[in-house]
């Protein structure tokens, strides 16, 4: 089995060498327990369990297809990647109802994106509610073809930090206007094969309708009518709070999460995952923030991730099994979670992978 490179690392992770060669920690010495680092994931709730056996089976289905494509295309480092995606969660220890374990922290995996979902909510929630006018505004661009994917979103970046710049420094000189922001990255894929193209673009919450109005026209002014349709450039008062923070942030997630998370498949040959231009798009995305904000700084204080060392008695090992689906007890009989994926989803992973478009 190939071994983990260069894992980014989030969340609760071990520390020897012992156990990053194994993904679980070892025993100590004339002990029943075992030190591993973090709080730990709750065991008790049975949708969240579900859930993440979910995930990492749409993980590890979909790496070893991207793995495949890397090889293709002689890209190690993305090869390497990807593997990390696929090992991600393969060790778990549980104890007294918890479970603890390795993330990768890759954004093509299921699993992680998850959790960055959840602490990306946690942190920015509270700032999004105190705008009084809060506005959606999606920026875009001409469709490109493959080939020109990466020198776009490139340069899609350097023009939205063109613009931020120029308004911090009027900001900076007693500028009124408060130029701030959240802001994701997104792109689409057209399946067409008589015409394949890329359409990325970037889905922006702003505190106000000023703030859009002024992007869209810095957006279609330094990219020109070549580039840019002002004409389609969106900025709308957001009408339900509750949902638009959430939606934002699946849009930058949405190509490497569940997909069939929504049930909006009602046919099974409605749905494929193009594999070749997930590689594209995770290719262009190298380099740049997904998420990030814009024009000010999050609150001291504001939720961090702080792992410690916890001493856990009684632990018990398991090994993810791709064949069940499932993490298989390594010190005792039996599933983890006994989780019966969907025929839906199962004939997706399965059957509608398409390994060629792009």
């Amino acid at each position: 089995m190939k071994t983990r490179k260069n894992a980014t690392q989030m969340g609760d992770f071990f520390n020897t060498q012992e156990q990053l060669r194994t993904g679980y920690s070892v025993p100590l010495k004339g002990k029943n327990s075992v030190v591993v680092q973090g709080n730990g994931s709750e065991l008790g709730k049975r949708q969240r369990v579900l859930g993440r056996a979910k995930r990492k089976m749409i993980s590890n289905k979909r790496a070893l297809k991207l793995i495949d494509v890397s090889k293709s295309k002689g890209d190690e480092k993305s090869m390497n990647e990807f593997w990390d995606v696929f090992h991600c969660q393969e060790n778990l220890v549980t104890a007294n109802g918890k479970q603890y374990c390795r993330y990768c922290g890759r954004r093509v995996c299921s699993v992680c994106n998850n959790i960055r979902e959840f602490i990306l909510r946690a942190k920015y929630e509270p700032i999004f509610k105190t705008w009084k006018d809060p506005h959606f505004v999606v920026l875009t661009v001409k469709s490109v073809p493959a080939r020109k994917l990466k020198w776009l979103v490139d340069a899609m970046y350097r023009a939205f930090h063109r613009i931020n710049q120029k308004y911090q420094k009027r900001r900076y000189r007693g500028d009124k206007i408060q130029f701030l922001g959240i802001k994701t990255f997104e792109c689409e894929f057209n399946p067409d094969p008589n015409k394949l193209w890329y359409n990325p673009h970037f889905n922006i919450l702003v505190p106000n309708k000023e703030v859009g109005e002024l992007l869209k026209m810095e957006w279609s002014k330094l990219w020109g009518r070549r580039w840019v349709n002002p004409d389609i450039q969106y900025c709308q008062p957001v009408r339900n709070r509750g949902k638009i923070m959430l939606e934002v942030i699946k849009y930058s997630m949405k190509i490497f999460t569940d997909p069939d998370k929504d049930k909006r498949f009602r046919t099974k040959k409605e749905h494929k995952i193009y594999i070749r231009a997930q590689y594209n798009i995770y290719k262009a995305m190298r380099g740049h923030r997904i998420f990030e904000r814009f024009g000010f700084n999050l609150p001291k204080g504001t939720m961090k991730r702080k792992s410690k060392n916890t001493e856990v008695a009684n632990p018990i090992n398991w090994k993810y099994d791709p064949k069940s689906n499932d993490w298989a007890g390594e010190d005792m009989a039996g599933l983890l979670t006994n989780y019966v994926p969907d025929e839906r989803l199962m004939d997706i992973l399965e059957n509608r992978m398409d390994v060629i478009l792009e």
